[in-house]
Parts: structure tokens; sequence; C-alpha cells
């Protein structure tokens, strides 16, 4: 594919551009068209006319598949293509296996272009080796005369049925290459006696060939091809509908798909599972990404695709999310904390855990949570070894304190007036604002309460209420309420103990670890990738945990990730330029300058890829082939359907 069309469409251009323009468009399409044909073995139909609509479209549907497919913008990055346009793409040197590259080359032409392919036509039955040659056909004795002319009989049932499994079961079998398309040419001969004979001659054909449970997982594949196409009809009519394209969301979610390593039925279940728990509409973009983000995130740490697309889901839910950046920034959050507390084998509590805290604040006070604060506490009670501190254990203690200052303290009376001088007086805010300010829990601070996203900054706006200082505080109310303790009981630590115990609801010994509790600083992950000029937005979806381990880790743990990039092979590779920075962090010897180096490559790239990893990807192409085999039937058996209804 070569040369590029992009002109600008305005209305001072030139007919003759225009026209040379769209000419130009035609023959690109045609040779593309072709090229793709060739190496997938199936039929083009050259397009032998274009308008201007068509030059936008083919430039808009680029830029879109090139929005959805990180794998593309990554392939393309690596082979020095960044910018260039659909035509002058060399799939050779991004995919060198020629299977791979017929594939992804005929998906991207369709996505783009909206054309599609046809079956080629069986070859001629040659003659046998050492046969005799055929002798001549005899000429046809003279016709009578042709009767008069009666009006065409329409196709029997048989026939209509024919050839809707013909056109459906070649067209898909073609499409899982040279073998298939061996079937389905004797298929397609066999299919011109009927239907009989046809399934007799693809009998004798899979027989022959050897693969009859290749083509048996076809047409078991053809249901839930039948069952996706519904799936998608569901979503599209669950996102509002109107605007909101059938194969759009279809593309775009299973791009979504190869990138995270599920099926195509995983990847549309995914994203009804986030559509219907964060209330996301009209946009099927925003919806392959956010499952992109949140199953990256998931495969990154070893957890449940589905776990991590429900707690993404919920965020967004609730609002403490509302972009894919914000769900990046989610992530990041939780991949430190993880890394901080140490138990990456409890990734997946960790974010139920965090998830669970943010949605039970959000709706208690109807203003965001302060996800970060509980992060770092939640870290710091796991990482500190005490028995029974771990990550169920800990988000237990700080659910019960949580509720506790929500509503006024365990201690009664006396609790709330202690509050009221611990959060209130000492912030020069009044008994209400001091309850306000008690509902944002333990993690709750004056800017939270009171800042320009409060609820109290849109009531105080219509009737006319001042703006309290505390709106400026950072300090947490558990920050607040330690202090206040530790004046007041100076010189009795014991009583203090028992003070917080009464005023929290917990007991004696779980109110001394906290207050002696430090809490992981969190955010360092997010500051160190702004600072080595990281754009969130083109992190890949399973980096997080790479990401987090060189954040937090010593020096030993950066050079196993120096090994790990150095190793990498493909499209994952390092380039010249990459390779020589890397080294000479790794040989300046500073630690900081190493980490910063390794953020910035770790970032764009996927995980490291295992046996395991090279194995399911294997499966889910084989189980992609199949679908994209029964999904070509579908459109062919629902003629015959209306055939015979």
């Amino acid at each position: 594919m070569s040369g590029r069309v992009s002109i600008p469409i305005s209305a001072d251009l030139q007919t003759g551009d225009v026209q040379a323009a769209i000419q130009k468009l035609v023959e690109q399409l045609n040779r593309a068209g072709q090229a793709v044909a060739a190496a997938n073995k199936v039929k083009f139909e050259p397009v032998t006319k274009a308008t201007v609509e068509d030059l936008k479209r083919v430039e808009v549907s680029f830029e879109s598949l090139r929005k959805v497919s990180g794998e593309l913008n990554r392939r393309m990055k690596a082979t020095g293509q960044q910018g260039a346009g659909f035509f002058d793409i060399d799939w050779a040197k991004m995919h060198p296996d020629a299977g791979a590259r017929a594939r992804q080359q005929r998906r991207a032409f369709e996505y783009v272009t909206g054309l599609g392919f046809g079956n080629l036509s069986p070859p001629a039955s040659p003659t046998p080796p050492g046969s005799p040659p055929r002798p001549p056909r005899p000429p046809a004795p003279s016709a009578p005369p042709l009767p008069p002319r009666q009006p065409p009989r329409p196709p029997g049932m048989g026939a209509l049925a024919a050839g809707a499994l013909r056109q459906g079961l070649g067209g898909g079998l073609r499409a899982m290459g040279p073998v298939g398309g061996a079937v389905a040419g004797g298929l397609s001969a066999g299919m011109r006696g009927g239907v009989g004979v046809g399934l007799a001659a693809m009998a004798g054909t899979l027989l022959a060939q050897g693969i009859g449970k290749v083509v048996g997982g076809v047409m078991q594949k053809v249901g839930q091809a039948g069952d996706e196409a519904i799936g998608y009809d569901t979503l599209k009519r669950q996102m509002g509908d109107v605007g909101v394209g059938f194969n759009t969301l279809r593309s775009t979610l299973r791009a979504a798909s190869d990138q995270i390593s599920v099926t195509f039925e995983e990847s549309q279940r995914l994203g009804r599972e986030f559509a219907g728990l964060s209330g996301l509409s009209r946009n099927a973009l925003a919806l392959a990404r956010e499952v992109s983000v949140a199953g990256g995130f998931g495969r990154s740490f070893g957890i449940a695709p589905e776990l991590a697309v429900s707690a993404f889901g919920q965020m967004r839910g609730v609002g403490l999310t509302r972009s894919t950046d914000d769900s990046r920034r989610f992530a990041l959050l939780i991949g430190e904390a993880v890394a901080r507390s140490g138990v990456f084998s409890k990734a997946d509590e960790i974010l139920q855990a965090v998830t669970g805290y943010g949605m039970g604040q959000a709706r208690f006070s109807l203003t965001g949570a302060n996800l970060q604060g509980y992060a770092g506490m939640l870290s710091g009670m796991t990482s500190s070894g005490i028995p029974g501190m771990d990550v169920n254990g800990a988000s237990n203690i700080l659910a019960r304190m949580n509720a506790a200052i929500q509503n006024g303290g365990a201690a009664g009376d006396p609790g709330k007036m202690f509050l009221y001088s611990a959060l209130g007086k000492s912030q020069g805010l009044d008994p209400i604002q001091a309850r306000l300010l008690e509902e944002q829990g333990i993690f709750g601070t004056g800017e939270q309460a009171f800042g320009d996203n409060s609820i109290y900054r849109r009531f105080a706006a219509r009737y006319g209420l001042g703006r309290p200082g505390a709106a400026d505080s950072h300090a947490t109310n558990l920050q607040l309420i330690r202090k206040s303790l530790e004046g007041q009981f100076s010189g009795h630590p014991e009583l203090m103990a028992d003070a917080f115990s009464n005023l929290t609801g917990l007991n004696i010994s779980q109110s001394m670890a906290m207050l002696t509790m430090n809490p992981e600083q969190m955010g360092g992950l997010q500051r160190a990738l702004q600072a080595a000029h990281v754009d969130i937005s083109k992190i890949s979806p399973t980096a997080f945990s790479a990401l987090a381990n060189i954040e937090t880790g010593n020096r030993g743990r950066l050079m196993k990730q120096v090994g790990s990039l150095r190793a990498r092979t493909g499209d994952q590779a390092l380039t010249g330029a990459e390779g020589a920075e890397l080294d000479a962090a790794v040989a300046g010897g500073d630690t900081e300058k190493l980490r910063d180096v390794l953020l910035r490559l770790s970032a764009s790239r996927d995980q490291e890829k295992t046996e395991g990893d090279k194995t399911r990807q294997k499966i889910q192409d084989v189980d992609k082939s199949l679908q994209i085999a029964a999904t070509a039937l579908l459109s062919p058996l629902n003629s015959m359907r209306d055939a015979l209804m």
C-alpha cells in the first residue's frame, strides 16, 4: 500500500484537484484491496468510482483506528512508520508472520474503507496425472424452437439454503487460511447440486483434508456469533442507541480484546459490565478504552479482567472518575498502593478495599472521596508486619473508624464535643460546618468539604454564604484528631489510647496500633511519570505493575527491569536510541536517573511476555479466527431464514 490520500476539503478547492484525489483514492483502494484479497485468498470487487465523502471517511476511519488500537500504534512506531498514512503502511515490517499479517491487514482495510471481500470461485477440476486427454465434445444437435418465454420461477427452498450456506461457510472458511479455502472450494462445488449433494461433497472434502474438527468448530461458533451480534444490539440500545454505531461497538471492543488477551465474547461481556456499572452512554470509543485500561490493569497484576472492569466501572458510576485518563490515574494509585504494601498476591483485595471505601464515602457525603489518603494508610497498615493487619483486617478497622467519625463519634455527647473542638474550633468552623467536615470521615479534608467541587460550595453560592478558611486545608480529620488527643493527654498515653478507643469504636489494641501507624505517602508514581514527561494517555494497559515496581523499587529491582527491557523482541524491542539511553543511565550510577529512564521506556510497552502469555495469545487467535469465520455465516444464514419463513 503506497501513497496517501490527504487533501484539504474546502469550498475553494479546485475541481480538478478533487477529481485527481478521488481518482487516486480509487487506484489505492483497488491496489490495496487486491493485495489483501491475495493474502487472504478471497475475492475483491474493484472499485469503479468514489466521492469526496469517501475521501473524508477513509481519513477519519484511519484516525479512529489509530485511537482505538494501541497495538497498531506500537507496531507502526517500532517499525519507523509512526506518521505514515493508511496506504503507506508496510505491513510486512509490522507483521513478519504471513498469516498474522494477512489477518491484520484485512481487518484494518475493512475497518478503514468499509469494503468487504467475497468468495473465490473454485478452480476447475484438473485432469488426473497419467489420464488420456479428454476427447473433444461433439457438436450439439440443433435445438428445437424455444417455447414462449414464461415468467421465471422463484428459486426453491433448497436452492436458497444451498446458496446461503455456500456463500457464508465458504467466506468463513477462507478467512481461516489455505486449508479453510480448500474445504470451501469443495463445498462450493458440491452445493451446486443442492444441500444434500453439497453436504456430501463437504464430507468428502473434509475426509480428504483431515480437518473435520476445524469446520465443526466453525459451525459450533455460528451460534456464538449470533449471540455476539444480539449482544451488541443490546449494548447499542443500552448506550443510548441513536448515534451509537453497531459496527463501531463491535470493532472497537474486538480491538480491546487483542490488548487484554480475551475472546470476542469476553470483551463484549466486559463492555456491557462497564457500561451498566458506570452509566457511560453514547461513546463506543470511550467504552473500548475503559475496557482496555481496566482489563489491562487486571492482567498486569494477575487479577481477573472482569473483577478489574467491575471495580473501575463502579468508580465511574459514583463519579470518582470521569474519563479514561481518570481511570488510568486510579490504576496508578492502586498499583502504587500494592507495591508499597508489598502484597502483590493480594492486589485484588486492595483494589476491592479502595473501591469499597470510595463508593461508600461518595454516597454518604455526596463528595469526592480521599482515595489517596485511604490507600496510603491501607498500605502503611498492611506493610507494618503487625499480626492480623492483613488487607481485610486493615480495611475492617478503617471502615469502623470511618463510620464512627461520619456519625459524630462512638462516645456519645462527650465525643461530639471533642470532635467539634478538634475539627471545628481549630479551623474556625461553626457547629454545622464542623458536622459537614465530620461527614467526610477519617480521611476527609477541609478542601474536600468546602472546596470548589463540594456540595457546600454549591449551597453557599445559592444562599450567599462565605467560604470558610478550612477550604484550603489538606490535613485529614484523622491527623487533626490525633493531634488534639496528643495535646490533651500529654504524659498519659494509655488514657489517650482509651479515649481514641471510645471515640472510634476500636478496642485498645487496635487503638494503640492506629495511634502509632504512619501512612505510606501516595502519589509519587504520578508525579514521577509527569517529571519523566510521560503522557498518561499513552500508557500501555498492561504496564501498570511494571511502573509501580519501578517507582517503589531499589536499584536491584530496577536492574531486573533493565534486563527485561533488553530482552524484548519484535515491536516491543528497544530502538537503538532507547538502548543507548538505557545503557548510559545504567553506567552513570545515578539510581534516580535510571528510574526516570525506566519509567519512560516502560510506560508505552506491554508487560513482560511469558510462555503462558504466548499460549493464551495463540489460543485467543484460534478462537477469534473461528469467530470471524462464524460471523461471515450470519448474513447468508439470515437470508436463508428469510426465504424459509
